[in-house]
This record gives structure tokens, C-alpha cells and sequence, in this order.
């Protein structure tokens, strides 16, 4: 008989294949050895070396290396999480050169199932290409479901000893079926993955609200949602909390509102450091429908295609016109920046 014995993860070699296109259009980078997420897909890059021996001599008598890809995809509008693993033997002595059988399966830490199980591959030695193995499972029911899918690969030399290996670490995914929250069919996401709210200065429903944002950005003492210079802001869907931010914000406002005028506050009212609970925030009088579509148009939905929750967070980006800062409206308050 034989054994198939792992060996810790060796460095890439020049003869290595790269990750290739990704099954679907990827957001996300593929890094060596280290899982990344965006809001809804992931992916990681790895290696295992192995080695076959006789049993029971322990004599060596073949070698490989497995190059494996796994891309994950979770679903916002389903409970239900693909995952599509390639393999690649693209290095072999003795008898692993005539190839080795593989196998895939995706486990979850929690309630969620797999509907469909990869076969078996047989996976012959080569230096490009890879197998490729595709994985479905859902989470059941209606309740959040927090659970940690992980792929697993096996592979078998020629007797009954295989070597099983995770690809990578567990990624974070939250199934949720919250009510107001996209479709009954619920969804789920990479929820500890922060997403940006991409408000654009040169977008005409929405442009006054981006320049107060980003004018609140540059100018409040904290730079509230504003990656790399500031805290990422906290999502609330407490209507109270909502209605007492607006209200405090806006208690300086002028009343009655001037014709076609609306006060917008920023942090927005629909987080956490609104101005009720913070009182680093901004108020300015900008134009009514664009306020209104900003909000309703624009923010509500993104806020329900990512997902978020009570206590997510999320990052705020503003897209400045090809004139930059220089372009800003003379109805923005002097910048101190």
C-alpha cells in the first residue's frame, strides 16, 4: 500500500500557473496564501506540496504540488453561497506523474447544506491549466445565520491513504432574511467586508448632496466615513434614532424652509453618529428633490443590495469633477482645509 503525506505550503515557483479569469467579472484581487472579500465574492491563492511513500517502509516514491484557487460568491437576493475551486497538479515525480485523484467538498460551521457536491476528478500532471470543481450550498430557513464555509480538498495517490487540505482560511458570511431588507427570499454577504457609499459631485440628482458631504468630510473634526482619514460610519435602521438625528441636526435650520430648499445632514441620520447621539455633524440648506432622491433613489438601495444591518459599517466616498476641490460651489461654507 501507499500513503499520501502533506508538506507545509512552499513558495510559487516561475513554472507555477497564475490565478486565471475568474468564472464571473472579480472585484476582488486573488492574494497568495491570504483570503480577500468584498461584500459578495472572495478569493485565495495557495499551494500544497505533498509526497507518496510505500506502506509500511515509508519509502518516497513520488512527489507533487497543487496549486488551488478557490473563488467564493454569496448571494444578497438568495440564501445561497457558490463556490468554484481549481486545482492544478503542475508538479510531479515518480508516480504522481500519471496524476492523482481529486475531490471537493465546502463545509459550513453552522445550519447551511450543500445542494450540490462536486464529483471526483482525475487530476493529470500539467504546467498550465487547472480542474475545476463547483460547489452550492444554502442556508435554510428565515433566522441570521452567521456560518464560516471553508473548501476542502482531498487528493488520492494510488491506494487507500488520501491527504485532505483546506483551501485557506473560513471566510465570515452572514445570511439574514430581515424584513425590509431586499426581496423575502433573504440574501447573504462577506459582512465584516466594509462597503463604499459612492456619492459623485458631476452626478446632477445628487451633486449638492456630495458637496456637502464632502465639504463635512474635509471640514468637521472627525472625518466621519471617509476611509483612511476617518471612522467608517455605523448603519441604524432604529427609526427613532433616525427621526431624533434629522431633528437635532436640523433644529438650526431655517423654518419655514426657504422655496425648493431641504436640509441635508451629514453623518446621515440613518447612522449611529448622527447628530442626536454626536455632536460633530454638518447641516446645510441644499435643493429639496435632490435631497429626496439622494436618499430615497440612491442611498436606500445601496443600503439594501449590501445588506446592511443594524451595526454594519460602511465607508462614504465622494467623486470630486475633473477640476477637483477648486470646482466647489460658492454656496459651501469656507473650507478650512
Amino acid at each position: 500500500m501507499t500513503g499520501v503525506d502533506g508538506r507545509a505550503a512552499v513558495d510559487r515557483k516561475a513554472t507555477a500557473p497564475t490565478a486565471e479569469a475568474s468564472p464571473r467579472p472579480l472585484a476582488v484581487d486573488c492574494p497568495e496564501y491570504e483570503l480577500e472579500t468584498n461584500r459578495f465574492e472572495s478569493c485565495y491563492l495557495g499551494e500544497l506540496a505533498f509526497s507518496v511513500r510505500l506502506i509500511p517502509s515509508g519509502r518516497e516514491i513520488g512527489t507533487g504540488s497543487v496549486l488551488q484557487v478557490v473563488y467564493g460568491y454569496v448571494d444578497n437576493r438568495s440564501r445561497r453561497m457558490e463556490h468554484e475551486v481549481r486545482l492544478s497538479l503542475y508538479k510531479a515525480t515518480g508516480v504522481v506523474r500519471a496524476g492523482v485523484v481529486g475531490s471537493v467538498a465546502v463545509s459550513c460551521t453552522s445550519s447551511c447544506t450543500p445542494s450540490t457536491v462536486p464529483p471526483p476528478q482525475w487530476l493529470r500532471f500539467r504546467t498550465t491549466g487547472y480542474d475545476t470543481f463547483r460547489a452550492v450550498t444554502e442556508s435554510p430557513g428565515t433566522a441570521t445565520d452567521f456560518t464560516n464555509p471553508l473548501a476542502t480538498m482531498t487528493i488520492q495517490s494510488t491506494a487507500p491513504n488520501p491527504l485532505t487540505d483546506d483551501i485557506g482560511p473560513r471566510a465570515d458570511v452572514r445570511c439574514d432574511s430581515t424584513p425590509r431588507v431586499g426581496p423575502n427570499t433573504g440574501g447573504c454577504v462577506y459582512y465584516l467586508y466594509r462597503p463604499t457609499y459612492e456619492l459623485s459631485t458631476t452626478n446632477a440628482d445628487t451633486e449638492e448632496v456630495a458637496w456637502h458631504v464632502w465639504w463635512a468630510q474635509n471640514n468637521l473634526n472627525t472625518a466621519w466615513g471617509w476611509e483612511d482619514h476617518g471612522p467608517a460610519l455605523t448603519r441604524t435602521r432604529d427609526r427613532q434614532l433616525i427621526r431624533d438625528n434629522r431633528t437635532e441636526a436640523c433644529r438650526a435650520a431655517p423654518s419655514p424652509r426657504p422655496p425648493g430648499q431641504s436640509c441635508d445632514e451629514y453623518p446621515f441620520a440613518t447612522t449611529h453618529e448622527g447628530a442626536s447621539k454626536n455632536p460633530d455633524f454638518s447641516w446645510h440648506m441644499i435643493d429639496a428633490r435632490q435631497n429626496t432622491a439622494e436618499g430615497r433613489d440612491y442611498r436606500r438601495p445601496w443600503y439594501n443590495d449590501n445588506r446592511l444591518l443594524e451595526d454594519d459599517q460602511f465607508w462614504v466616498r465622494v467623486i470630486l469633477p475633473p477640476g477637483g476641490a477648486a470646482a466647489a460651489p460658492e454656496w459651501l461654507p469656507p473650507s478650512k482645509n
